[in-house]
C-alpha cells in the first residue's frame, strides 16, 4: 500500500524527513508559512496545501517537526491548525521536541475531536533522516503506533512504544540533557587539560576516539560543530524544558540538573575564547 501524508516543519531535521520519506515512495503533502520553502520539495514530487487545516482535510496522517511549543500549538490549534481541518480517525505525529504537558494537552484536544495523536520526537538529526536510522521515541496507543510504523519505518529504524503520551517527550528531554552535560564535561575536560600543559586539539581529538568520546564531547571539540551549538537556541530550550519537567515531578536537585543548568553560558563562553584562534 502507498503511503500517503502531510508534513509540517521543513527546517533542517524535518526537511531531511520530508526529503526521506519522498525518496521512500511516500507520497508527501506539504505546508510551510513560506511558500518558497516547499519548492525544493516540490521539485522531489511533494504536493503542498494551501494551510494546515487543509493538510488536516486532505491528509489522513500529518506529521509536525516545528521548532517549539508554540510553533506546535500554531499549526496544530486554531481555526487554521492541522485539528480544525482533520476528520475523525485521524492521525497527528508531533515530533517536535516540546514539553511532555504541552503533547498531554494536544492529545486530549485531538480526542475530543475523535482524532489520534502520537507524542513521536526525533532523534538522529538530518544526517539521521536521510540514512533512515533515526530514533522515534513513542508515546501513546500502542495499536496507533503500529499503523503509523510503516511510515516510520521510512526514515528510522528504532521506534520504540514507551507508554502514555509524554513518556516520548519524557525521554527525549533526558536524551539531550545527558549529551549537554556531557559537553559540559568535555569543556571541563579540555579546559583542564590546558591547566595541565596538553595542547587542547590534540587531548579533545585522542579523547574523542578513546573511552571519554560521546556525542556531547564530539559537540565541543569539532569546531564547525561548536559553532553550530553556540549560536543554536534548540539547546537553552532543551534545558529549560528539562528543568521544567524535573521541577514538576519534584526533582529540581537531580545531579544532571545541575550539570545542565549552566550549558548556555559555559558553551558560549568556552566557543568565544576557542573558535579561530
Amino acid at each position: 500500500m502507498t503511503i500517503k501524508t502531510g508534513f509540517i516543519g521543513l527546517g533542517n531535521q524535518g526537511g531531511a524527513i520530508a526529503e526521506r520519506m519522498l525518496a521512500q515512495g511516500v507520497k508527501v503533502a506539504v505546508w510551510a508559512r513560506r511558500p518558497e520553502t516547499m519548492g525544493p520539495f516540490v521539485e522531489k514530487g511533494a504536493t503542498t496545501a494551501a494551510s494546515p487545516a487543509a493538510l488536516g482535510r486532505e491528509q489522513r496522517v500529518v506529521g509536525v517537526c516545528v521548532g517549539d511549543d508554540n510553533d506546535v500549538r500554531s499549526v496544530v490549534l486554531g481555526d487554521n491548525g492541522v485539528l480544525a481541518g482533520m476528520a475523525r480517525g485521524g492521525l497527528i505525529l508531533i515530533h517536535s521536541t516540546v514539553a511532555p504537558a504541552t503533547v498531554i494537552e494536544l492529545e486530549k484536544l485531538a480526542a475530543e475531536k475523535g482524532v489520534r495523536l502520537l507524542d513521536a520526537p526525533v532523534s538522529g538529526g538530518a544526517r539521521g533522516a536521510l540514512a533512515g536510522t533515526m530514533t522515534v521515541m513513542v508515546g501513546g496507543d500502542a495499536d496507533v503506533l503500529e499503523e503509523a510504523r510503516p511510515q516510520l519505518e521510512t526514515f528510522a529504524a528504532s521506534i520504540p512504544h514507551l507508554g502514555a503520551v509524554g513518556s516520548g517527550q519524557g525521554l527525549k528531554l533526558l536524551n539531550n540533557a545527558l549529551c549537554y552535560g556531557n559537553a559540559v564535561m568535555g569543556v571541563i575536560a579540555l579546559e583542564t587539560a590546558e591547566k595541565l600543559g596538553m595542547d587542547r586539539k590534540i587531548a579533545g581529538d585522542i579523547m574523542a576516539i578513546s573511552s571519554g568520546q560521546s556525542n556531547g564531547l564530539s559537540l565541543v571539540v569539532d569546531e564547525d560543530r561548536l559553532r553550530h551549538f553556540s549560536t543554536s537556541s534548540a539547546p537553552g530550550k532543551d534545558v529549560r524544558l528539562f528543568l521544567d519537567a524535573l521541577k514538576g515531578a519534584g526533582l529540581p536537585d537531580n545531579e544532571l540538573a545541575t550539570a545542565v543548568s549552566t550549558l548556555t553560558e559555559r558553551i558560549r563562553s568556552y566557543a568565544e575564547r576557542v573558535l579561530d584562534n
